[in-house]
């Protein structure tokens, strides 16, 4: 059993109160691995986008993650695979990057 529980009566008779739903890094490290990982992070990002929320994943470390999320549909992705934790002074410095999906496009372009 997985532990998780939706009260769907909430969801369908009331304006959710936010309009990001982030996916726990837990299910991203064992996507590769695990179909029933994957399976969830589908149907969390289907829903999500279903409920007009915009969907981030965490802790994406590796390419085939983010190659993964990113058919998927997942909207935001953070992880090493982007950077390490920063302070303020080189936030401003990976800002300046301006990475961006077609950066990423370019990034992954020959893991297919």
């Amino acid at each position: 059993m997985l532990g998780i529980q939706v009260d769907f009566r909430y969801l369908s008779t009331k304006k959710l109160p936010f309009d990001t739903l982030k996916v726990d890094m837990s299910f991203i490290k064992d996507m590769d691995e695990s179909e029933i990982n994957a399976s969830i992070v589908k149907t969390i990002i289907e829903l999500a986008h279903t409920l007009k929320l915009q969907v981030v994943a965490e802790g994406v470390e590796t390419k085939s993650q983010a190659v993964a999320l990113r058919e998927m549909g997942c909207d935001v992705m953070q992880g090493y695979l982007f950077s390490k934790p920063l302070d303020n002074d080189d936030i401003a410095v990976l800002l300046k990057r301006n990475l961006n999906l077609y950066d990423l496009e370019c990034m992954f372009s020959n893991d297919k």
